[in-house]
Parts: structure tokens; sequence; C-alpha cells
């Protein structure tokens, strides 16, 4: 789901007198930082939450359920990526720049990029 751009401490758009990097504002880089740190890490908390064995048969649905909306999410992704590319490829001069972003757009089809690697620190 997309966020819209006050959500993601962007606040191109609006005129508000707020938004002046003057003495008495922080500029919005500093804003948006300060937002993005106090958020929660709810995606950590959801993945750290998968390291321990499922209890009992509801909490092994709950996880397997958290599974299923990762990959619709990744498989809706991914064709938008490539449906953007299909639209945009006209644009791309052929030879290096187009190479690059089709040998991108091959990787992300990489076994290595389908699985789920708990023990990968990233």
């Amino acid at each position: 789901m997309l966020s819209s751009p006050a959500a993601l401490g962007n606040d191109e758009g609006n005129n508000d007198a707020s938004d002046s990097d003057d003495d008495a504002s922080p500029p919005r880089a500093a804003r948006a930082a300060r937002r993005r740190d106090a958020a929660p890490d709810v995606l950590g908390d959801l993945l750290g939450d998968l390291k321990t064995e499922p209890t009992d048969d509801s909490d092994a649905a709950r996880r397997f359920q958290l599974y299923e909306k990762h990959a619709e999410t990744v498989a809706t992704v991914r064709q938008a990526l490539f449906s953007f590319w299909a639209g945009a490829q006209a644009d791309v001069p052929n030879g290096a720049p187009r190479a690059a972003i089709e040998a991108a757009l091959r990787a992300c089809d990489a076994a290595e990029h389908q699985e789920i690697n708990l023990d990968d620190p990233r």
C-alpha cells in the first residue's frame, strides 16, 4: 500500500508557513528523520516473532497468513515494477543504461531473492 506524501515526511506541495526552513523550524529532512526514527519497527517485530516455533495450530495459522500476505505483496510489487518498465523502456536508450535495467529486473527473479532467510541480518 502506498502512503501519502505527508505520511512519508514529504511536505512538498504544502505551502504552509510551517514548512519554511528558517531558524525557528528545523529543515524538512530533519523533521522527516525524526518521525522515521520514532516509528515503531513493526515489520522487525513480526519477523522476530517468526524465529520461534509456533506454540499451537492457531499460532501456526496466524504465521502462515503473514507469509501469504507477504507473498501477495511481493507479487503485486513485482507486477507493478515490470508494468512500469514495459511503459518506460521506450524512453530508455539502447546500450548500457537499458542493459543495466534489464539485468536488474532479471535479478529480481533469482532464487536467492525468492526465499525468507531468517539467518540473514538484513
